[in-house]
């Protein structure tokens, strides 16, 4: 269960301000661990920083179906 200053995400829980590096091989993993990340953070109305090794960044938030900045 999440507190205020912590959610569960992928069974961990992460607090404010934590930072998460998450080793993936391919990119439905990636994209496996990237939508419940962002959407628990961007639903708690946290801000979310992803750093992506992808030449088209904006696809791959497309492509999990989210707008971002």
């Amino acid at each position: 269960m999440g507190t205020p200053d912590h959610e569960p995400v992928l069974d961990f829980d992460i607090a404010v301000g934590d930072h998460v590096c998450a080793m993936y091989s391919g990119p439905a993993e990636r994209n496996a661990i990237l939508r419940p990340f962002l959407d628990t953070g961007l639903g708690a109305g946290h801000k979310c920083l992803i750093g992506l090794q992808e030449p088209d960044a904006p696809s791959v938030i497309r492509t999990l179906g989210m707008h971002a900045d």
